[in-house]
């Protein structure tokens, strides 16, 4: 079993997609709370830029809730904006609205708001604090061409 979680307007094949508006969804469910997988029965779980969607009472808990749906050497795929990216970019063009939606989301509605910037340095600490291993960068869009 392989998980598309906040998949939005990207439906991918082979994969459960779920989020808790979109039309394309097989499941349309909040993905901080995925009771109904049994522990252990997922081979893989890709999140594209929704992590930072998630307020950061709740970001301890997901965590550990992928960690109980994935099977011993599962693959969990996040993708989110490089908060040291974003400053790198501002640092050079001095222009802030070009990133003012990668920091604070498109606020279109309820759920576009972005409530946390992560770096490596942070994902790591929280990953390992939770349990995952190996932990690698890869490019979310070559992994989409896979």
């Amino acid at each position: 079993m392989k998980l598309h979680l906040g998949c939005g307007k990207l439906y991918l094949k082979n994969f459960i997609n779920i989020d808790i508006e979109s039309e394309k969804a097989d499941i349309k469910h909040n993905i901080i709370k995925l009771e109904f997988i049994n522990n252990e029965k997922v081979d893989e779980i890709y999140i594209c830029h929704v992590l930072e969607h998630i307020q950061r009472q709740d970001t301890l808990n997901l965590f550990l809730e992928w960690n109980r749906l994935l099977k011993k050497n599962g693959v969990l795929r996040i993708s989110v904006p490089n908060f040291e990216t974003i400053v790198e970019k501002y640092q050079k063009n001095k222009n802030i609205s070009e990133l003012i939606g990668l920091i604070n989301g498109g606020q279109r509605n309820k759920y576009d708001i972005h409530y946390i910037c992560y770096d490596l340095k942070i994902m790591k600490e929280i990953l390992e604090s939770c349990g995952f291993i190996d932990i690698n960068i890869y490019d979310p869009f070559n992994f989409l061409n896979e």
